[in-house]
């Protein structure tokens, strides 16, 4: 950096009123460290990197911003929420418009359906039994007639005139609707500040976490994979008994979310449940109701106080088993309406939406690298933190039923998730050490027995294969599963088991983040713009993908990378725009492209007729907005957090820096003047362009008889011997 450069830069420095000698000694430091090199900032040169402390310093500062932009979203909200819901305002005034019509009669080709029952369980009040609702749901189109209709066409001539109120003015009350991935992105945010140095005490980060502690002990633990490893990343760097408690729950979620049949053996899916579990929880809710039905129909025919003790403790015992059951899946009760965007309490006021399951969880289950990656990321984090306990949790209960009450499956233990974990990333790793998306769709036969509630028992034949293309992002986060396992489970034991797809998979790595930077910075002296799938890939980056030396550095510590981020970023500290109509996970994009032409699998409102019984889709049901902004904002300061030197420091320092606007756009400058075409990238394996998962077919259990609307279902063995798959 020349003098005149440094002064110019140290000139745009100017420390608020009380931060002390000590902020701008090390602000000087800072600038003496890039004087002493004597080259990059502000000078022109032909090399194509920029000097490590032009950089280091452009890092520092792109990470203080963007600390202070998601600070300040937080502090402006009125919730707290750096990111949150969607609050629908109230109308509070109204304005009203003309229209003209002209009645006419035309006909119109309406579709003729095929109906089925479908069984749903609605909350009632506090201290009340759910209510059972069975509605008929078209499930497939049989033909069409023909109907004569007559009814009011617009017609600016027309000689009907009607006149109509319209919103004029709005409040800030309203409806309140949760996006699946909401509560995980706000997670997110909060660990990528603490990442980045902002301590739990500040007000922001305070704020927050009683925000994410209220909203699970207001809703239960949410049933998407995102936001149960997010939870778990924030809570277990959390101090504190209720933390550790809270983190518990959290892992437990996860390790008994992984996929332990079918192809998919090893895996996650964006719905984390453990089917066994939820299905003998279940049949005891069934129960429970059952008896409770029995009890108020003696009781109406007889009143005794005896039987209203009666009917109250089967209450009693009818809502603890629900708990339970919510503590296991979130959406366990709701059966045909499980999909749905729906809401805990009707009478609430703002009433608050909650998003449907990603898909029918009862007879289906789905599984993508994304989920996998991101479940072994948080329980690497939690391992770390000491929080990973030897095997999920299991409830202890105080049966009191009339009926004996089902065995519950054994605990899931760490070690041979761990290990199933690795295997099935071994198992889904293509010959050249890349990743495909591993978007796999296959049915679940735990619930064949509940013909009374359920769409079951699932057709096998009816899940088509879904496209799994290798992608820069799916094989970097296979590798970072990969290594997450060996985070956990130690990696000399996953070298040792594993060594030949761990060293394929670091190649095949390298390999792609090559040709992924080889479309980055195209034009000198033009700012990038990096689309949300780049973000996803720089999520991934945040922490190392291998373990040791030079393994580590030549995948994660990448000039050109940084330097892109750095100049991806708006003026204001963000990253990002708007809100995304579209950022499910690859396998509800798979599965979307695999069903769309299939009449009957794809439907967005409860009319559609769709066959729940076999591979469908839901659209309506909430789970596929995202503001990408905060998204994004926190993908970068957690990226960056992990490239600079000291991020608390560079936090301190520059944080409260008025003229940190100017200062960023003054080293951005730099960078940009120094920008050559992206890196050359190496020569990739012959292969073909991507990997198709093509499950087998899988038999469906034969249906257990049920007795009326409480089935049988078998018990899960005892003291099972471990599988070859779940040891090292």
């Amino acid at each position: 950096m020349n003098n005149g450069g440094f002064a110019k830069l140290m000139s745009k420095i100017r420390l608020s009123e009380g931060a002390g000698v000590k902020r701008g000694l090390k602000l000087f430091l800072l600038m003496a460290v890039a004087l002493a090199c004597g080259k990059g900032y502000g000078q022109n040169t032909a090399l194509p990197a920029v000097a490590p402390e032009d950089l280091q310093l452009a890092a520092r500062v792109a990470m203080a911003q963007g600390v202070n932009w998601l600070k300040q979203k937080g502090a402006e909200d009125p919730d707290g929420w750096i990111v949150g819901p969607v609050q629908h305002r109230k109308v509070i005034s109204w304005t009203n418009i003309v229209s003209r019509y002209s009645r006419k009669t035309y006909t119109v080709e309406s579709p003729v359906y095929e109906y089925s029952n479908v069984v749903t369980f609605i909350p009632g009040s506090v201290g009340e039994a759910p209510r059972k609702v069975v509605a008929k749901r078209p499930v497939r189109k049989i033909g069409v007639k023909t109907v004569e209709q007559e009814g009011l066409v617009p017609d600016p001539k027309g000689p009907i005139i009607k006149e109509y109120r319209r919103p004029f003015q709005y409040d800030n009350s309203g409806v309140i609707t949760w996006s699946a991935r909401t509560v995980g992105d706000a997670a997110l945010t909060v660990y990528a500040l603490r990442q980045a140095g902002v301590a739990d005490t500040d007000p922001v980060m305070q704020r927050m976490l009683e925000n994410l502690q209220g909203h699970v002990g207001t809703f239960g633990l949410p049933d998407q994979t995102w936001d149960l490893a997010w939870l778990t990343a924030v809570f277990a760097g959390t101090p504190g008994d209720q933390a550790e408690a809270l983190t518990q729950q959290l892992v437990s979620r996860l390790l008994d979310g992984q996929i332990t049949e079918g192809p998919a053996r090893g895996l996650w899916g964006p719905i984390c449940v453990h089917h066994g579990l939820l299905a003998a929880l279940l049949r005891d809710y069934l129960a429970a109701f059952a008896d409770l039905q029995k009890k108020e129909l003696r009781l109406k025919e007889k009143f005794s106080k005896a039987a209203e003790a009666a009917r109250d403790e089967a209450l009693r015992e009818l809502n603890n088993q629900k708990a339970l059951v919510a503590k296991c899946c979130q959406h366990g009760v709701r059966f045909g309406s499980v999909e749905q965007a729906w809401t805990p309490d009707s009478n609430a006021d703002p009433k608050i939406f909650l998003p449907g399951a990603d898909h029918c969880l009862y007879n289906q289950t789905v599984a993508d690298m994304e989920s996998s990656w991101v479940a072994l990321t948080a329980l690497s984090i939690a391992s770390g933190q000491k929080r990973l306990p030897i095997e999920s949790l299991r409830p202890k209960i105080a049966r009191k039923l009339g009926v004996q009450a089902t065995p519950l499956p054994p605990p899931e233990r760490s070690d041979a998730v761990m290990a199933r974990a690795a295997n099935g990333l071994a198992a889904q790793q293509a010959r050249d050490g890349r990743w495909g998306e591993c978007n796999l769709h296959q049915p679940v036969t735990k619930f064949a027995a509940f013909t009374s509630t359920l769409p079951v028992p699932p057709d096998p034949k009816g899940f088509p294969p879904l496209s799994s293309p290798v992608t820069s992002a799916s094989t970097l986060q296979g590798m970072a599963a990969l290594n997450s396992v060996g985070e956990v489970a130690g990696m000399e034991r996953v070298r040792k088991a594993f060594n030949e797809p761990y060293l394929a998979g670091l190649a095949g790595s390298r390999r792609e983040l090559d040709a992924m930077l080889a479309t980055f910075l195209p034009k000198p002296a033009v700012r990038p713009v990096l689309k949300m799938t780049d973000y996803d890939l720089i999520l991934t980056l945040a922490r190392p993908l291998a373990q040791g030396g030079e393994e580590t550095a030549s995948i994660r510590a990448n000039d050109l990378l940084l330097r892109t981020l750095i100049l991806a970023g708006t003026t204001n500290g963000a990253w990002g725009r708007g809100i995304l109509p579209m950022v499910s996970s690859t396998s509800v994009r798979a599965r979307l492209e695999a069903l769309k032409a299939i009449p009957g699998r794809v439907g967005s409102r409860p009319a559609d007729p769709v066959e729940l019984n076999k591979a469908h889709l839901w659209m309506g049901n909430m789970n596929i907005a995202r503001e990408a902004e905060g998204f994004a904002t926190a993908v970068a300061v957690l990226y960056l957090a992990g490239h600079v030197e000291n991020p608390a420091t560079a936090v301190d320092d520059l944080a409260a820096t008025p003229s940190l606007l100017e200062l960023r756009a003054d080293v951005e400058k730099q960078l940009l003047s120094k920008v050559k075409p992206g890196v050359t990238p190496t020569p990739a394996v012959a292969t073909t362009p991507g990997i198709t998962n093509s499950a087998p077919r899988i038999e469906a259990e034969p249906a257990v008889a049920a007795d009326g609307d409480v089935p049988a279902i078998e018990a899960p063995p005892v003291n099972a011997t471990p599988k070859a798959d779940e040891t090292f």
